[in-house]
């Protein structure tokens, strides 16, 4: 890090997706300090990187350093409006805080299991009787994220079967925007696009199972190819994967 001289510095807090663990968080300081005038840290456990900047530098720079890095960096969205800045903040902590949650279970969890894990088997099942977002948070991202996590701990040649219900048959309907849905990196990058497009495709918890469907097909060729570990998905009394 250098810090310059003359030229005005401000600051942004970035939201950093694709990490997987404290590394990779120490990977995306090193990057971004690295730029002339910059100062950052990046937090593993909020997913954040708050960064001090040169007037010199655009934002972008640094998001554009973040994904050469291997990961996702998001800039903050200003208020459309002065009186919306109140809700706004009430509702960035709320969601915040539900994740930082979520985060701590899983990761103590894991902790306390500890590796080696060599089998993993997905069971999510929120009813509709929840919020969409609920439903589609647990039964798919939920279980996305937690598969990424366990496979850092799986040695090779393990095997992960994900429960997905006769539910989600109707995935060929929909698999254009699972795939874009599968692109996003992590839990709040889904929720994002849920936020946009849940409602499109009608039944949260059908959609959700057929989430689970294609990314099990997405998933599986790379590990078995990479790593001989096995990913299957049951669909009642069929399989896919």
């Amino acid at each position: 890090m250098s810090v310059p001289s003359s030229s005005e510095t401000h600051t942004v807090e970035l939201s950093i997706g694709g990490m997987t663990c404290a590394s990779c968080a120490a990977r995306v300081e090193k990057k971004l300090n690295k730029l002339e005038g910059v100062s950052a840290t990046v937090n593993f456990t909020t997913e954040k990187a708050k960064v001090s900047f040169p007037d010199s530098l655009p934002p972008e720079a640094l998001v554009a350093v973040v994904a050469a890095t291997g990961y996702t960096a998001t800039l903050p969205v200003p208020a459309a409006r002065a009186g919306d800045r109140t809700a706004q903040v009430v509702d960035s902590d709320q969601a915040q805080t539900a994740t930082l949650r979520r985060r701590l279970l899983v990761c103590t969890a894991l902790a306390a299991i500890g590796a080696p894990i060599h089998k993993l088997f997905n069971v999510a099942g929120v009813p509709q009787t929840h919020a969409p977002e609920r439903v589609f948070t647990v039964n798919f991202l939920g279980l996305r994220d937690i598969t990424e996590r366990v496979l850092d701990l799986m040695p090779d040649g393990g095997a992960i079967a994900n429960v997905a219900s006769l539910a989600g048959m109707g995935w060929a309907e929909h698999v254009t925007a699972i795939g874009e849905l599968l692109d996003t990196p992590d839990v709040a990058a889904g929720q994002a696009w849920a936020a946009t497009h849940l409602a499109e495709f009608g039944d949260p918890y059908f959609f959700s199972k057929e989430c689970v469907i294609v990314y099990t097909f997405r998933l599986a060729p790379r590990l078995v190819r990479e790593r001989a570990i096995r990913v299957g998905s049951r669909l009642g009394s069929f399989a896919a994967g």
